[in-house]
């Protein structure tokens, strides 16, 4: 009778884990970012929570990848290609294309080359691109369309997701 009592308590405590395990799930909401990875500089998915609160709107949901991304990966293999200062953000969402703004920091601190432009401008769009709405990704700086990022990516071209440089 002693272990059936002491089955018993261990079964309803396992029960109860999962249901806090199954609320918090449900609370949640799985999105893809992609970083490159630190040896081959490709791009690689990662896989991250984020609160579903957090992604009610397309607005919202573009600005939640957009924060993520400048949070940098949490896999020790992979890199932020973002520099530590300036921002990005959503100038706007129409026609299934995200406008996302560089203020002028964010530029000013980029001193790579055109690879690290590359991985910067393709880790945005392949991220924005995984949410259902988005079909492609344009870029401004200071709310402004801007020829050229560092002088090697024509920003007045709209960017689609790159398969290239991409694994999944």
């Amino acid at each position: 009778m002693k272990y059936l009592s002491i089955i018993l308590c261990f079964l309803l405590v396992g029960c109860h884990y999962t249901d806090v395990a199954m609320v918090n799930q449900q609370k949640m909401v799985l999105i893809t970012l992609y970083f490159p990875e630190k040896v081959s500089h490709r791009l690689v998915e990662e896989k991250r929570f984020v609160p579903k609160e957090t992604m009610t709107t397309i607005e919202n949901k573009i600005s939640t990848v957009l924060e993520e991304l400048q949070k940098g990966p949490n896999n020790q293999l992979l890199e932020s290609p973002f520099p530590k200062s300036g921002r990005m953000k959503l100038n706007h969402f129409s026609a299934h294309m995200a406008v996302v703004d560089f203020n002028s920091e964010f530029v000013k601190a980029y001193c790579g080359g055109s690879s690290d432009e590359y991985l910067i401008l393709y880790s945005i769009t392949n991220s924005l691109i995984k949410i259902p709405e988005v079909n492609c990704v344009s870029f401004t700086v200071e709310g402004e369309e801007t020829e050229l990022f560092k002088g090697n990516f024509d920003l007045t071209e709209t960017f689609l997701f790159s398969i290239d440089e991409a694994e999944e």
